[in-house]
C-alpha cells in the first residue's frame, strides 16, 4: 500500500471520527418518562468528565463520577405533579417508586445509547464523504469507524463511571439550600399518606366542634363577619386539604393570606397548590419574604387571589389593606438591612396616617412590621413567625396564624415538627356602624401526634370592664386524636 493511499485512509479515519463525536454531541438527546418525571438525556465535551443533573429553576447537582471528557446531563424537565397526589392516596411505597423510575432509567439509557450509535454512524459516513468523491466502501467504513469511536469513548466513560460520587456531589443554584430534602422523601410520603387520611376524618366532626365552640359566644352580633387567616403553607400540598376543611368546617366569610405560599419563590412550586384553587371564598394574599414577583402573578392569573400592595380592597363594608414584604421582591435569600425594613415599614406608616378613614384590617408579613403600625387598624394580620399567636397593642388587636404548611418540607427531618395552623377572626358591628374585633380562635393540628385544638381569646381593650372575667381567657375546646 502506497503512501498517498495510507495518507488518505489516515485522514478518512481522522474525519470520520471527528464528524461522529461532533454529530453525537451535537444532537443525541433522549426524552423519557421516568414516572413521576420527565428526563431529557444529552451528552457534552467537557475538560474533565461528569455528570450533571440539571433541575429546572432549583439548580444542578453534579458529581466527578469519571475522567474521560464528556459530561453527561440528566434535565429534568417537568414533575407531574399530578401523580404525587395518587401516590400518597393510593399508598405507593417510596421504595416501589424508586424501583420503577430505575426500571424506566434503564431502559431510557439503553434507548439513548441507541440513538448516540446511529448518530454515530451518520456523522462518521458523512466525514468519510468530505472532500473525495462519494464511494460505497468509503462510506461503510467511515459508519464504522463513527460507530469505532463513539463506542471507544463510551466504553472508557462505563469502566471509569463511579455512581459512588454523588455521595459528594456539588450543588449550585437554589437547590443548595434544599438537599436535605432529598434525603428525607420517603418520610415526607409516608407522613403526608397518614395526615392527609386524618385531615379528611376530621372534616366530618370540625362543625361539631364549631358549634361546641361557640357557645362561649352567646350574644347575638350584628354584622357578625369571620375571617379565616392563614399563612407560610411553603408548597406543602396538605395544607390545601387543612383549609378546605376548615372552610367547610367553621363557614368563613373571606380568607385573608398573609404570605409565603413557596419556599424558593418559583411558580413551579405552585403547582403543589392546585387544591386551593377550588375554595370557593374571597381570598385576599399579601406576598411574604419567600414569593418572588413571579409567583404573585402566578397567584393573581391561576389562582384568582386578590393580591394588595399598597391597595385598599373593600368586602362588603369591611375595609382591608395589604402590603408585600419588601424582601420578596428582592430574593428570598438576599440579606436585607435591617435600615431597609425600617425604611419599609416608615412607607407603610406614613401611608397608613394620610388615610383619611382607618382600614379595619392591615395585613402584611413581618409581625415586627404589624407591630410597628398598631394603632393605625383594629386588626393586623401576620405570618412570618410559624407561631401562631394573638395579642393586644393599644388599640389594635396583632394575630400571627402561624404556619398553615406547617412550615412545608424543611421540618421532615425536625423533632418538633411544627403544627399546622389557622385563626378564626370575629369581627361585629357595633352601634356606631363601625366593625369592632370580637374574639380569635387559635386552631392548631399537630401532626406529629394527630391532636386537634381550639383557643379562644377575647382580647378586650385595657380600660373595658370584662365583669370580673380574666383579660385573656384562654379555652381548650376540644381535643380529638388520631
Amino acid at each position: 500500500m502506497n503512501k498517498k493511499k495510507i495518507l488518505s485512509l489516515a485522514v478518512l479515519a481522522a474525519t470520520s471520527a471527528m464528524f461522529s463525536l461532533a454529530f453525537v454531541f451535537m444532537s443525541a438527546s433522549r426524552t423519557a418518562e421516568l414516572g413521576i418525571i420527565r428526563a431529557r438525556f444529552s451528552i457534552a465535551p467537557a475538560a474533565s468528565g461528569e455528570t450533571l443533573l440539571a433541575i429546572y429553576p432549583f439548580g444542578e447537582v453534579s458529581a466527578k463520577t469519571h475522567s474521560a471528557p464528556v459530561k453527561i446531563i440528566v434535565g429534568l424537565e417537568r414533575i407531574h405533579e399530578e401523580s404525587i397526589d395518587e401516590i400518597i392516596a393510593d399508598g405507593v411505597g417510596f421504595d416501589d417508586l424508586l424501583e420503577t423510575m430505575k426500571d424506566n432509567a434503564q431502559k431510557a439509557v439503553g434507548e439513548f445509547i441507541l440513538v448516540v450509535l446511529a448518530l454515530a454512524a451518520v456523522g462518521g459516513a458523512a466525514g468519510a464523504s468530505i472532500g473525495r468523491r462519494i464511494r460505497l466502501i468509503e462510506i461503510i467504513l467511515g459508519a464504522g469507524i463513527g460507530l469505532a469511536s463513539a463506542a471507544a469513548l463510551g466504553a472508557v466513560v462505563l469502566t471509569q463511571y463511579q455512581l459512588d460520587a454523588f455521595r459528594q456531589p456539588t450543588y449550585r443554584g437554589l437547590i443548595t439550600y434544599a438537599p436535605e430534602i432529598v434525603d428525607n422523601i420517603n418520610r415526607s410520603v409516608e407522613g403526608g399518606r397518614n395526615l392527609r387520611k386524618y385531615v379528611r376524618d376530621m372534616a366530618a366532626n370540625m362543625s361539631s366542634f364549631y358549634v361546641e365552640l361557640d357557645r362561649y359566644s352567646e350574644k347575638e352580633n350584628a354584622g357578625r363577619i369571620r375571617i379565616l387567616h392563614i399563612s407560610d403553607i411553603h408548597n406543602n400540598p396538605l395544607a390545601g386539604d387543612f383549609v378546605k376543611v376548615l372552610v367547610k368546617g367553621l363557614s368563613p366569610d373571606l380568607i385573608m393570606n398573609t404570605g409565603d405560599m413557596t419556599d424558593m419563590g418559583t411558580a413551579l412550586e405552585l403547582k403543589l397548590m392546585d387544591s386551593l384553587k377550588g375554595i370557593s371564598k374571597p381570598h385576599f394574599f399579601v406576598s411574604g419574604n419567600h414569593d418572588s414577583p413571579e409567583v404573585v402573578e402566578e397567584l393573581k392569573r391561576d389562582f384568582g387571589l386578590r393580591v394588595l400592595d399598597g391597595d385598599i380592597a373593600v368586602h362588603g363594608k369591611l375595609r382591608i389593606i395589604g402590603f408585600g414584604d419588601p424582601k420578596g421582591k428582592v430574593s428570598f435569600d438576599a440579606e436585607v438591612d435591617p435600615e431597609e425594613t425600617l425604611e419599609a415599614t416608615g412607607r407603610i406608616i406614613e401611608k397608613l396616617s394620610k388615610l383619611k378613614k382607618k382600614p379595619d384590617v392591615l395585613m402584611v408579613h413581618n409581625p415586627e412590621i404589624g407591630a410597628a403600625a398598631a394603632g393605625l387598624a383594629p386588626v393586623v394580620l401576620s405570618g412570618h413567625a410559624h407561631s401562631i399567636s394573638a395579642e393586644r397593642i393599644g388599640d389594635s388587636v396583632l394575630i400571627v396564624a402561624g404556619t398553615t404548611g406547617a412550615a412545608g418540607a424543611r421540618y421532615i427531618e425536625s423533632e418538633e415538627k411544627p403544627s399546622y395552623s389557622a385563626a378564626l377572626i370575629t369581627l361585629h358591628v357595633d352601634e356606631n356602624g363601625a366593625f369592632v374585633f370580637d374574639h380569635v380562635d387559635l386552631i392548631r393540628m399537630n401532626q406529629s401526634t394527630g391532636e386537634f385544638m381550639v383557643e379562644r381569646k377575647f382580647l378586650p381593650a385595657p380600660e373595658e370592664e370584662f365583669e370580673g372575667k380574666e383579660v385573656s381567657t384562654e379555652k381548650e375546646i376540644q381535643e380529638a386524636k388520631k
